[in-house]
């Protein structure tokens, strides 16, 4: 090769085209920030790089993005072609970011074209960013993955009044916690003991000492009604043969679903739409709450605790679709730095939960049902679950290759 040769591979090589393939992939899967396509004219005016700064650095780190997505698919190795493709998309990615940014400004009256950061803002991938840098300085292998983890916990509704006049599901203000307990651990609910399985939630430890390595950045959450629970009184049921197969449940050791009103107060679906009406009698008045403790040596525990929302604002998933895999589809967005970690003891954020804090008295009324005898009863306990999905992206350390 002579000295003034020069390579210059076409964007339209097989390697490069089979790259950009699996990149569109992934944009459609959410694993990567899609760049949108510029037009040769909306080029024209564009800052120059003194006056780009913000916008480029957000663009720059979602171009590491790509990077962390492909090595995540296994992808170790780029050749010259494929290393085009990668820059002629950061390219467009780091430009229009620039227009857009340079748009905002003329819109808030910068006339000179210089872009004005405001002196608190966060890049909205600080997040991730930061995640990416702790795992770097381990210095250990690591797989950046699209995840969820998703926990049940149970809302008790004490039943009081009479059976042949007025009865009502009361609940006094409350906290509903959620990820206190990985799966196998042991629990208690209407004074019965149950085990934590895969139906109540995903987190799982191997023991209480063991850890799998992995911290999970929130994107995003849903919320759900997950089933119910009623506990008739004992005596109500012993002279009813025919409710002998199902005491267990009856008695609060099983779920039950019965939107007819045939074992349980009829009162709580609506006929038509099937919505529960008894979680959409709590949700104006409860919260959504993320918390952290980190406990120190030979110290108190340092503790955090963040509203999301009202209840009422956070999607169900009865209602809403929802792509389970790739963070979700009509979900409720967070702020960027959200944090589950598997080991609390090497970490800034400590270990995790949700709460959901009911800030006032609810009342439900509701009518007994006739199990048989002639005579309506009355439960005594109503127990309704409600499962939290939290969508986002995991970092976990993996065997070396």
């Amino acid at each position: 090769m002579n000295a003034t040769s020069t390579i210059s591979p076409s964007l339209d090589d097989p390697n490069a085209a089979r790259l950009l393939a699996t990149m569109a992939q992934m944009d459609a899967a959410n694993e990567t920030a899609s760049p949108d396509q510029l037009e040769e004219e909306e080029a024209a005016g564009a800052p120059d790089e003194e006056d780009a700064a913000g916008p480029e650095e957000e663009a720059r780190a979602e171009n590491e993005a790509d990077v962390g997505a492909l090595m995540g698919r296994g992808k170790q190795v780029l050749n010259f072609a494929e290393a085009l493709a990668l820059m002629e998309r950061a390219r467009k990615r780091g430009r229009r970011a620039t227009l857009k940014a340079l748009a905002n400004s003329r819109k808030k009256g910068n006339t000179h074209g210089r872009i004005v950061l405001p002196a608190n803002m966060v890049s909205p991938t600080e997040g991730m960013r930061r995640l990416v840098a702790k795992w770097q300085r381990k210095g250990v292998p690591f797989a950046v993955r699209k995840g969820f983890y998703y926990d049940t916990a149970y809302v008790v509704f004490d039943v009081e009044g009479n059976a042949k006049t007025k009865t009502y599901a009361r609940i006094q203000p409350t906290e509903i916690r959620f990820f206190e307990r990985p799966v196998d651990e042991e629990y208690q609910i209407l004074g019965k003991t149950a085990r934590v399985n895969f139906a109540k939630t995903n987190y799982t430890r191997s023991s209480k000492n063991d850890y799998n390595e992995q911290d999970f950045l929130i994107q995003t959450v849903n919320l759900r009604e997950a089933g119910f629970r009623i506990q008739y009184p004992e005596p109500e049921l012993q002279n009813l043969p025919d409710l002998a197969p199902v005491k267990n449940a009856l008695t609060g050791g099983a779920w039950i679903y019965d939107d007819g009103g045939n074992l349980m107060p009829g009162d709580i679906f609506h006929d038509f739409t099937e919505r529960n009406l008894l979680y959409e009698a709590i949700k104006e008045s409860a919260v959504l709450r993320f918390n952290w403790k980190r406990a120190n040596v030979g110290g108190n525990a340092n503790e955090n605790s963040v509203i999301v929302d009202k209840v009422s604002n956070i999607p169900n998933q009865r209602e809403q679709a929802l792509t389970r895999t790739s963070g979700g589809a009509d979900v409720l967005h967070l702020p960027d730095g959200y944090v589950v970690t598997d080991n609390p003891n090497d970490s800034e954020y400590g270990s995790f939960t949700a709460t959901i804090e009911l800030m006032d008295e609810v009342i439900f009324p509701l009518k007994p049902v006739d199990l048989g005898s002639g005579t309506p009863v009355k439960p005594q306990k109503l127990v309704l679950a409600v499962q939290l999905n939290l969508f986002g992206t995991s970092i976990v350390k993996v065997s070396p290759r």
